[in-house]
């Protein structure tokens, strides 16, 4: 792929799928305080043990055992989805992970991973509604802008493959917009410096604002940039837009906070 969020790289993700099922103890907390030992428990830390010395194969049957002893014991899913992996069953990965998933839904990192799945397994409209899931709750943990930039990118990609041109605009305006704020190397051109890609993110944004003008989402990146760029009447116009139409349905939870303190603090000045 030749885009702007590529030169990023997968490495954004802090972690592997696979890492991260193996080590599950460290990764959800409640998990390392199970102290009772249980046919089941033992199982799963066969199981891991066979995984972890590259017999994944041998895993998914220990796996499986766990479950049909303990069907609350929901860290089989997880490793049962990463044993998949290594097997290079995706599909099979994608339907653990989903099990997983119903049953811990907060587990931040393991959604980014499905969504990734469901994009190389073909099913974009399952990944783009994973990754929206994802991406709202990444802002309110105020996860990093890389993380939120390879999102962005991800879901830049679904809407260029459904030809929804306002998603297309919206995202790659958005994924210009953290990437201004990325480290800049010493010799970067004028066109990847934080200005300038500014800049073209404000216009990918009009264009979605062209494309369907009663959508508030991309007048609240829009007020983000002229603020930035110190340019206060046009932020102010994409601010007092936003402010006429309707919210809901479309921004996440945390873009509508932010955009109700930015009306606040303005109605608080003007007032």
């Amino acid at each position: 792929m030749r885009r702007w969020f590529t030169w990023i790289g997968l490495g954004i993700v802090a972690a592997g799928f696979c890492q991260v099922a193996i080590g599950l103890p460290q990764e959800i907390p409640f998990l390392s305080k199970i102290s009772t030992p249980s046919a089941a428990l033992n199982l799963w830390e066969r199981g891991q043990k066979a995984i972890t010395n590259g017999l994944p194969k041998d895993a998914i049957p220990l796996y499986k055992q766990s479950l049909a002893l303990d069907p609350q014991l929901h860290r089989n899913h997880l490793s049962l989805a990463a044993a998949f992996l290594e097997e290079g069953e995706d599909k099979q990965a994608a339907d653990a992970m989903e099990r997983y998933l119903d049953r811990e839904p907060n587990h931040l990192s393991v959604r980014q991973h499905y969504g990734e799945l469901l994009i190389r397994l073909g099913r974009l409209p399952d990944a783009r509604r994973q990754l929206d899931r994802f991406l709202a709750e990444a802002q309110k943990q105020a996860q990093p802008d890389g993380i939120l930039l390879h999102t962005h990118g991800r879901l830049l990609e679904i809407a260029e493959s459904a030809n929804d041109s306002y998603e297309e605009h919206f995202h790659r305006g958005i994924g210009l917009f953290y990437l201004a704020f990325q480290p800049v190397a010493t010799g970067t051109p004028l066109e990847n410096q934080p200005e300038t890609l500014l800049c073209k993110a404000a216009l990918q944004l009009n264009q979605a604002v062209r494309l369907k003008p009663q959508m508030p989402r991309p007048r609240l990146y829009l007020y983000k940039i002229w603020h930035k760029l110190g340019q206060t009447q046009p932020a102010l116009q994409a601010l007092h837009e936003a402010e006429t139409l309707q919210w809901e349905g479309e921004m996440t939870p945390w873009e509508r906070s932010s955009l109700w303190s930015l009306l606040s603090e303005k109605n608080r000045l003007v007032g």
